[in-house]
């Protein structure tokens, strides 16, 4: 969640980034392609683009939660 509003492309183009979601006002789902921590990469973007970053962490999914999602 950022402080400010963020185009959704910028996001899209940060490196390892596979799926930008808007989530709420300022708020994104972002997906990484692999198993690979986005954190330090948007919190580097962040300070770059001088932004307020309000929360950031990483979501992991169980083999039970991502066989929730595929049977819905």
């Amino acid at each position: 969640e950022f402080g400010e509003s963020v185009d959704k492309k910028l996001l899209a183009a940060l490196p390892n980034v596979q799926k930008v979601a808007a989530v709420g006002t300022n708020r994104w789902q972002i997906s990484a392609a692999g198993n690979v921590d986005l954190r330090p990469v948007i919190s580097a973007f962040a300070t770059k683009q001088k932004l307020t970053l309000l929360e950031l962490r990483k979501e992991v999914f169980s083999v039970e939660d991502v066989f929730q999602q595929l049977t819905k």
